[in-house]
């Protein structure tokens, strides 16, 4: 998140070595948000345990502590969800990989469902190119791992969820860059808005459309 449209840093934490957690206040609204990198699925299931209980808890907390603040979390999940997944996780649109769901992509499902965060990117439909966020050395392959999750409120304000590829470029990494746009109320409106409840997930309408 580009710092000059933040108005206020208001206190961050490094928890765990993977998770950092940055509450800031973006044009008046207050957001927690989380930066996280999850273990690879070689590694063993303690370890993933051990990350999502982790970032699941200081979500937890946060929103406790703060419910004021909306979550929202920008992941290297290393999660592959496929269109496999579609239709019984309330939180999760039809925008998706072709390849099966793999163990982390079904901890992520899940972790999204309890904490009632929308999974973004799944959202918008996309061609693939705007969905991969990740490629093989040689480019011949690529999936997405990386994600946007967020709260009822921000997902309300999003308008598009997508890669944009030569924004990559200058760096040295085999990731793509994964931006999500929001569309943000007058001050005036921000009030009304947020005392909105929060709305039961139901699973999104099943919308295809054709590339060329």
């Amino acid at each position: 998140m580009s710092r000059c449209g933040v108005n206020r840093y208001i206190d961050n934490n490094i928890l765990d070595g993977r998770i950092l957690l940055v509450r800031i206040i973006l044009h008046g609204i207050k957001i927690s948000a989380f930066s996280a990198y999850a273990p690879t699925e070689k590694y063993a299931d303690s370890t993933k345990d051990k990350f999502f209980n982790t970032l699941d808890q200081a979500i937890k907390k946060v929103k406790k502590e703060h419910p004021e603040y909306k979550v929202l979390v920008g992941a290297d999940m290393n999660a592959t969800i496929g269109n496999d997944s579609f239709g019984p996780w309330s939180y999760l649109g039809p925008n998706n990989d072709e390849y099966p769901t793999n163990d982390n992509g079904t901890r992520l499902l899940s972790f999204s469902k309890d904490n009632n965060l929308f999974i973004m990117n799944s959202i918008f439909q996309t061609r693939a190119i705007h969905r991969h966020t990740w490629y093989s050395p040689t480019g011949e392959f690529s999936k997405r791992l990386d994600y946007f999750l967020a709260e009822w409120h921000i997902k309300k304000l999003c308008t598009n969820c997508r890669v944009y590829r030569k924004a990559s470029v200058p760096f040295e990494t085999n990731h793509r860059l994964l931006t999500m746009s929001l569309s943000l109320p007058s001050k005036r409106k921000q009030k009304q808005f947020f005392s909105q409840n929060l709305k039961k997930a139901k699973p999104p309408p099943k919308k295809y459309i054709l590339f060329v």
